[in-house]
């Protein structure tokens, strides 16, 4: 019973705190924290969001795994979201590079991400190593490299070749069967995929995929496209003009 008592109660009471701590957010800024639990649950059965919540919960457990790793030897990795980044993008490179057997590929997949996470981490390991340099401060500096390292990475070799407006209108006119294309918009330090099911040619020039006005009108290799029916990664189809009202999208970024 201690056992049991050992493990469960800290995720436990982690949870309750985390709750706790969101009710109270909530009602400092004046809304019930049963309708936010409640759009909450609701949520889960639309579109792809409950398996959005199983692979984000899959991340959070192997990182939380990688840090209690290193917390075991008096070690405080602090670098886990660079090493997942670009381990994940050197994986996906690598995994859509070579053709193997199914089982055969997907190991293949699996140990590359591995050995370059922990080549990433093994930096740090050099440092303190053989220059006494902190793993908290060697850590939290090579997250950044990482980052920008895997945004190269995805822009060079896993970005889709820029077409010319009319292919894209071909390419995502079938919104009844959402034949539409995915599409990777970098935001606030993070990356959303959002997918266009239905957007018309128009006026307008720019450098490819790039965001000219705040009407979502997108720059392609030749000409433009207006997104007129879009949607984020877990939710539903909408209008543009829907979209924009729960998802600014400034001028001047890019989609790609």
């Amino acid at each position: 019973m201690n056992r049991i008592r050992t493990v469960l109660l800290p995720p436990a009471l982690a949870i309750l705190f985390a709750a706790l701590l969101c009710a109270v957010a909530l009602v400092i800024s004046g809304d019930n924290p049963l309708t936010a639990l409640t759009v909450m649950i609701t949520q889960v059965g639309e579109g792809t969001t409950a398996v959005d919540i199983v692979n984000s919960a899959a991340v959070y457990y192997l990182a939380a795994l990688a840090v209690a790793i290193g917390f075991q030897m008096k070690l405080f990795n602090i670098g886990i979201e660079g090493q997942y980044r670009l381990a994940a993008c050197v994986a996906a490179i690598v995994g859509g590079a070579v053709a193997l057997p199914p089982v055969l590929h997907t190991v293949v997949i699996l140990l590359v991400g591995a050995l370059v996470g922990a080549a990433w981490a093994g930096i740090a390991a050099l440092l303190k190593a053989y220059r006494g340099v902190s793993e908290v401060i060697s850590t939290i500096m090579l997250n950044a490299i990482a980052v920008a390292l895997a945004a190269y990475l995805l822009v060079t070799y896993l970005r889709a070749p820029r077409r010319n407006a009319n292919d894209l209108t071909t390419a995502t006119h079938d919104m009844e069967n959402a034949a539409g294309d995915w599409f990777l918009l970098d935001q606030e330090s993070r990356t959303f995929r959002i997918k266009v099911h239905l957007c018309e040619v128009v006026e307008g020039h720019g450098a490819p995929g790039e965001v000219i006005d705040d009407q979502l009108i997108i720059a392609c290799g030749e000409g433009a496209v207006k997104l007129v029916s879009l949607q984020r990664e877990g939710k539903s189809a909408m209008g543009s003009e829907e979209f924009l009202r729960g998802f600014a999208v400034p001028k001047g970024a890019i989609m790609g």
